[in-house]
C-alpha cells in the first residue's frame, strides 16, 4: 500500500479563538477513538489520518498529497513564502459527531448560519504548530471525498501562507485540482474520479 497526504472541501476556515482552551479538543477526542493511523512527508509537511480504514487513510493521503503538489502550481505567480510552520492532522469522522455542536465547540457554527456541514477546516484551535482538517466518514463517492479534501487543503494552504481564508478560492481549486492531477507522479497511483 502507498501512503502519501490529504485534506478537505465545504467549508471555511473556524474556531471561536485563537487559544481555544485544549480541553474543547480533549472532549472531542474523549468521545471518539481511532484504529488507523497513517502519516506521511509532504513537502516537508507531516500529515496524519485518523480513521478506522487503511484503504481510506491511503486514498484520503493520496489526494491531500496532491493537492499539496498541485497548489503550489495554482498558487504559482502569488510567490508567498510558508510563514507558519503547520503540520496537518486529518481526521475521518462520523458525521454525528462533525456535526456535535457540544463536542465541535472550538468551532463558530455561525459562519454556517449554525447548519451541519461536510468537513473543515481549523487552523487556531488545534494545538500550537498543528492544524486539522475534519471529514465525514460516511462520504461514500470518491468524486465528493476528492472535492472535499482538496477544498479544505486549499485553506489549509492559505493559512500556512498566512493569506486570508478565502472560499472562492477554495472551490475554484476543487476544478483546478480535478484538471490538472495528472501534474504529479502521485496521482497516477490515485483512482478516476
Amino acid at each position: 500500500m502507498y501512503k502519501f497526504l490529504l485534506p478537505v472541501f465545504f467549508l471555511m476556515f473556524v474556531t471561536t479563538g485563537a487559544y481555544a482552551d485544549s480541553n474543547e479538543y480533549d472532549r472531542l477526542f474523549g468521545e471518539v477513538t481511532f484504529t488507523v493511523e497513517e502519516t506521511i512527508l509532504s513537502n516537508d509537511i507531516s500529515i496524519t489520518y485518523h480513521g478506522k480504514s487503511l484503504r481510506l487513510a491511503d486514498k484520503i493521503l493520496s489526494i491531500a498529497h496532491n493537492s499539496i503538489k498541485i497548489l503550489n502550481k495554482f498558487y504559482e505567480n502569488e510567490n508567498i513564502k510558508d510563514c507558519r510552520v503547520q503540520n496537518l492532522h486529518i481526521y475521518h469522522i462520523n458525521e454525528k459527531v462533525l456535526n456535535n455542536r457540544k463536542l465541535m465547540s472550538f468551532l463558530d457554527w455561525s459562519l454556517w448560519d449554525n447548519s451541519n456541514i461536510d468537513a473543515v477546516y481549523d487552523g487556531t484551535s488545534f494545538p500550537a504548530g498543528s492544524s486539522a482538517i475534519f471529514i465525514r466518514s460516511d462520504v461514500s463517492s470518491d468524486y465528493y471525498l476528492s472535492k472535499l479534501i482538496s477544498h479544505e487543503m486549499t485553506h489549509f494552504w492559505q493559512y500556512r501562507k498566512c493569506m486570508e481564508l478565502n472560499e472562492y478560492e477554495a472551490s475554484q481549486f476543487e476544478s483546478f485540482y480535478r484538471n490538472n492531477r495528472s501534474m504529479t507522479l502521485l496521482a497516477q497511483q490515485e483512482p478516476e474520479l
